[in-house]
């Protein structure tokens, strides 16, 4: 957990096991020491496991969708403990590239079709790119036909850091159909 969630004005998960078995309430941590010296003698506290903020209705949405997570029964196997539940909320979601973006940026920008065009040839396998051939047909790198000219200019590129502007107007031509594959690895 940040700092930011544990001061004055926190609200608390607890769990309670209770007559009707356990489950997740909320309250001011001012509220709990009152809470607990009220539990009855079936009832007790088994658990507090986060602060938030009370005024801040993002972070009460993350707090409602991780209870929600911690009770079904299914999803609550994929985590330790609560903490984990909100940790994969808060955690920063992973960007997702479609096939147009991928395309749109081979197709206007040097660096990325170079970073591209690196991570295709780096698919060949090994005596793939000593040979600048392709032997095997695993869904990866270039194919038979593309396979010796896109080699000698990867290695080119690899040994000088640029293409020339032909070369560049080949490659983007050629990188086209390998869309699918490259948007995967910018996915992976």
């Amino acid at each position: 957990m940040t700092k930011e969630f544990f001061d004055a004005n926190v609200i608390m998960a607890v769990e309670v096991d209770g007559f009707m078995g356990k489950h997740w309430t909320e309250m001011k941590a001012s509220k709990i020491q009152s809470y607990i010296d009220n539990l009855g003698e079936d009832e007790g506290l088994s658990d507090i496991d986060y602060c938030t903020k009370q005024e801040d209705p993002e972070i009460q949405q993350i707090l409602d969708k991780a209870n929600e997570i911690w009770m079904d029964a299914d999803q609550r196997k994929k985590f330790k403990n609560f903490d984990e539940a909100i940790d994969s909320l808060l955690a920063p979601k992973k960007r997702v590239w479609t096939e147009d973006e991928i395309k749109n940026l081979i197709q206007t920008n040097d660096k990325v079709l170079y970073g591209a065009f690196k991570k295709l040839y780096a698919c060949q396998t090994d005596d793939e790119q000593s040979t600048g051939d392709t032997h095997y047909v695993n869904g990866v790198g270039f194919n038979g036909a593309d396979a010796p000219i896109l080699s000698s200019m990867a290695e080119f590129l690899i040994k000088t850091g640029f293409l020339t502007p032909k070369q560049k107007v080949v490659v983007r031509k050629k990188l086209i159909k390998y869309n699918k594959q490259l948007t995967k690895l910018a996915n992976a």
